[in-house]
C-alpha cells in the first residue's frame, strides 16, 4: 500500500462514507453514483498518459484491498475495474444517460456502443426492467439484426 497515496485511500473512504447512508436508502442510483465517483478518482490518480498496466491494476486492488477491509468485501478489484470502466465510458456520454439504474445495469450496459448505451437506458428506464430483462431486450434486438 506504500506505493499508493494516502491521500487517495482517504478520498476514497469519504465518498464511501458520505455516499452510504444514501445508498442505504435510494439504493439503486446512489450506489451506481457511488461507483461513478470511485472511477473517476481511480482514474484521477493515474499518471497522465500512462500505459502501465501494472500501475492501474496496482491502484485498482489496492483500493479494492483498503475499501474491503474498513467495509466489506464487496469491494473487489472486479468491481472497482467496472466502476473504473464507467467513468470513462460517461465521460463521452455526459448529458445523454442519467445514470439513474442500478450500477449493475450499467456494468452491463458499457460493454455497448455509445448509441446502444442511451437507447437502452431509456428503455430500461421506460419499462422498469430488472437486470435479466434487459438483458434479454438487447439479445432480442440484436438478433433482429
Amino acid at each position: 500500500m506504500s506505493d499508493v497515496n494516502n491521500n487517495f485511500l482517504n478520498t476514497a473512504l469519504d465518498i464511501v462514507s458520505g455516499q452510504k447512508t444514501k445508498v442505504l436508502k435510494y439504493h439503486r442510483s446512489e450506489r451506481t453514483k457511488l461507483f461513478f465517483w470511485l472511477g473517476k478518482l481511480i482514474s484521477e490518480q493515474e499518471p497522465v498518459n500512462s500505459t502501465d498496466p501494472e500501475i492501474h491494476f496496482n491502484l485498482v486492488s489496492t483500493l479494492a484491498n483498503f475499501l474491503a477491509s474498513k467495509y466489506d468485501t464487496s469491494f473487489n478489484s472486479s468491481l472497482l475495474e467496472s466502476a473504473y470502466k464507467l467513468y470513462k465510458r460517461a465521460r463521452s456520454l455526459t448529458g445523454q444517460i442519467s445514470f439513474r439504474l442500478s450500477f449493475e445495469h450499467y456494468q452491463y450496459l458499457i460493454e455497448l456502443p455509445d448509441e446502444e448505451i442511451i437507447y437502452y437506458e431509456r428503455q430500461a428506464l421506460r419499462d422498469d426492467l430488472n437486470l435479466e430483462d434487459l438483458k434479454k431486450l438487447v439479445s432480442t434486438e440484436q438478433q433482429k439484426d
